[in-house]
C-alpha cells in the first residue's frame, strides 16, 4: 500500500494541477492513497479519477480550491469502492448560468461513469453547466451503491443531473445522495437516455435543499422506486416537483409546506406526504396517485358545510353538504380537486321547497332536487364523473 503526496510528484505545477493528479492517479493500485494537500490550485486539463487497470480500492482526497478554465470537464470519476473527497471546484462565472441560448454552454463540473460501492465527498461546485453529472456511457455498466455527498452546487445550469449517455445501455439505481444546498436554473433533473430501458431506480435523496431555483426544482422523466426525504423548497420560481409519465411509485416524505400550484405529477404509484397550501391555508396532508395516474387527496381537515338558501362555491375539503332551500333555490360549485376517484360527499337536504342544483367545477349539473327531495343522498366521482347514491338525484343527461 502506497501513500501519494500529489504536491511532490512532478509534473506539478500551480497553473495546471491536473497532469500531477492524473500521473498518480493513474498509477494507484488497490489500497493506495493519495492526498493534494491545501492550496489554491488552477487547472485547464480534466482531472481523471480513473487508470487503465480500473481504480479499486483507493483513496483520495483534493484539499483546497480549484478553478477550471478549461473546456472540456473538470473532473472524471470512475472506479469501484473509491474512497473520493473534493473541497472546492469553479470555474469563477458565477453569472453565466442564466443560459441566453442552446449555444451558450458552460463546461461541466464532475462528471460520474461507471461507479460502484464508493463515498464520493464534494463540498462546493460553482459556475458550471451541470454542477454533479451522472452519466454513465458504456453498455453494461452504470452507478450503483453508491454515496454521494456535497455542501453546495451553485451557480449551475443544472446543479445534479441524471443522465445516462444515448449511446449506452446503462443505469443509475441504488445509490444515496445527501446534501446539501442545490443552487441553479433547475435543481435536479432526469432524462432518460436514447437506449436507456431500465429506469433510475431505488435511489434515495437526504435533505437536499432547492433554494434560489429559476425553473423547476425536481424535474423527472423515467424515474421510479425513488425516495425524497426532507427536501426544502425555497425561493423556487418555476415547480418544486414535476414528474412526467414516464415515471412512477416515487415516494416524497416533506415537512415544509409548499403551494399546491408547484406541483405537476402525472406519474403512477406516486406517494407524496407533503404539505401543500392555497396561499391562505394549509390544505392538503397528501397526494396519491393510481395505475392510471390520478390523483386523491388527503386532507388535514374535512368538512361540513351548512347552506343556507343560497349559492356557493364549495372547497375543496368538503365533505358533507346541509342544505336548506325552504325560501330560495341553491345551487351549488364542486372544487375541482374534489373530482378524485371514489370521493364522496354526503348530502343531507333539510329542507327542499326550492330547486337544489349541484354542478361540478366546469359547471355541468351533476344533482339535481326539488320538492320531496328532504332526506339523505351521496354523491361518488367515479370513472370520471359524478353519481348519486339515488338514481333520481342525478338526470341521465347529466352523467358526464
Amino acid at each position: 500500500m502506497k501513500r501519494f503526496r500529489i504536491e511532490e510528484h512532478p509534473p506539478k505545477r500551480e497553473d495546471d494541477v491536473a497532469p500531477a493528479v492524473n500521473a498518480v492517479v493513474a498509477a494507484m493500485e488497490p489500497g493506495d492513497q493519495a492526498v493534494l494537500s491545501y492550496g489554491v490550485y488552477r487547472f485547464g486539463g480534466t482531472i481523471r479519477i480513473q487508470n487503465p487497470n480500473g481504480l479499486r480500492y483507493c483513496r483520495i482526497a483534493l484539499e483546497g480550491e480549484y478553478t477550471y478554465t478549461g473546456s472540456g470537464p473538470a473532473l472524471r470519476i470512475e472506479g469501484e469502492h473509491l474512497d473520493f473527497s473534493l473541497q472546492r471546484i469553479a470555474t469563477g462565472r458565477r453569472s453565466d448560468f442564466y443560459k441566453t441560448s442552446p449555444d451558450d454552454v458552460l463546461p461541466t463540473g464532475v462528471e460520474v461513469g461507471e461507479c460502484n460501492y464508493s463515498r464520493l465527498d464534494f463540498g462546493e461546485i460553482e459556475g458550471f453547466e451541470y454542477g454533479l453529472k451522472l452519466c454513465p456511457d458504456r453498455d453494461d455498466t452504470g452507478i450503483c451503491y453508491t454515496k454521494f455527498t456535497f455542501q453546495y452546487i451553485s451557480y449551475c445550469y443544472i446543479p445534479l443531473y441524471f443522465g445516462v449517455d444515448d449511446g449506452a445501455v446503462a443505469w443509475i439505481n441504488e445509490n444515496q445522495f445527501t446534501g446539501g444546498r442545490l443552487k441553479g436554473y433547475y435543481g435536479m433533473v432526469a432524462r432518460k437516455g436514447a437506449r436507456q430501458i431500465d429506469e433510475y431506480n431505488n435511489n434515495t435523496f437526504y435533505s437536499i435543499a432547492f433554494e434560489a431555483i429559476e425553473t423547476n426544482a425536481i424535474d423527472w422523466e423515467f424515474c421510479t422506486f425513488n425516495t425524497i426525504l426532507s427536501p426544502r423548497f425555497e425561493s423556487v420560481m418555476g415547480l418544486a416537483v414535476r414528474e412526467t409519465e414516464t415515471c412512477k411509485s416515487n415516494k416524497y416524505r416533506v415537512s415544509v409546506a409548499i403551494p399546491l400550484d408547484t406541483v405537476d405529477i402525472r406519474s403512477k404509484y406516486t406517494d407524496m406526504q407533503i404539505p401543500l397550501h392555497t396561499y391562505w391555508e394549509h390544505m392538503i396532508r397528501a397526494i396519491r396517485t393510481d395505475g392510471e395516474g390520478n390523483k386523491s387527496y388527503e386532507f388535514f381537515r374535512e368538512l361540513s358545510v351548512q347552506v343556507d338558501n343560497e349559492d356557493r362555491e364549495l372547497p375543496m375539503n368538503c365533505k358533507n353538504l346541509l342544505i336548506s332551500a325552504d325560501r330560495a333555490p341553491v345551487t351549488l360549485q364542486l372544487h375541482p380537486l374534489s373530482a378524485f376517484e371514489n370521493n364522496s360527499i354526503g348530502l343531507w337536504i333539510q329542507s327542499a321547497a326550492y330547486p337544489i342544483r349541484i354542478l361540478d367545477d366546469a359547471g355541468r349539473l351533476v344533482y339535481q332536487g326539488g320538492r320531496g327531495a328532504e332526506g339523505t343522498d351521496r354523491l361518488t366521482y367515479t370513472d370520471g364523473r359524478w353519481l348519486s347514491d339515488k338514481p333520481s338525484g342525478v338526470p341521465a343527461a347529466c352523467a358526464v
